[in-house]
């Protein structure tokens, strides 16, 4: 089992908790059972399964609170959502930022304000290790590494646009993927 992700006072990680035990849980949004312990024992820190859930897009989001909401009552389940940006951004709505119709601040959303139960980590995935279960991330102007352990994966890293192979397109092209796209096609 891996144990649990220690809590420290780096700015990058901010902490939540889990109320009481139940017996067992289906988690539906991502059609993985977890076995959790018997109702009303308490589980050791090192028993804890430990959910890492990789960006924090639509689809890590709705699986960080799916699994926040079926999940509410486990002590011993631990939920940390790693993302690049410390907010969720609603895309369909770029380009209304870009012409200047709504205000950046109207499609973001702070992560850690989202998660009520679970952890945040703001950094960029380094490495991911199947084998031993562990993936790297990095964090800051240094980039400085930890490495997460975790008992089960949830992949969400989003997209890329596809140039198609063409490089003279790839290199003038205006992407409109991100909040800086957004605000650099407004300027």
């Amino acid at each position: 089992m891996a144990p649990l992700i220690a809590r420290s006072a780096n700015p990058a990680w901010t902490s939540g908790g889990y109320g009481s035990l139940a017996a067992s849980s289906r988690i539906e949004c991502c059609e993985v059972q977890l076995e959790m312990g018997e109702k009303g024992k308490a589980m050791s820190a090192s028993a804890r399964k430990q959910v890492l859930i990789l960006g924090g897009g639509f689809g890590g989001l709705y699986a960080a609170l799916g699994l926040e909401r079926t999940l509410a009552l486990k002590r011993d389940v631990q939920l940390t959502l790693v993302n690049r940006e410390n907010f969720s951004l609603f895309t369909p709505m770029l380009h209304e930022v870009a012409a200047s119709d709504l205000d950046m601040t109207h499609i973001v959303n702070p992560l850690r304000k989202l998660l009520s139960h679970g952890q945040f980590f703001n950094g960029e995935v380094e490495h991911i290790d199947l084998i031993s279960k562990t993936v790297t991330v990095v964090h800051g102007v240094n980039r400085n590494g930890h490495e997460l352990k975790y008992d089960y994966l949830i992949l969400a890293l989003g997209s890329m646009t596809n140039f198609f192979g063409l490089p003279v397109l790839q290199h003038k092209a205006m992407t409109m993927k991100s909040l800086s796209d957004a605000i650099h096609l407004r300027n």
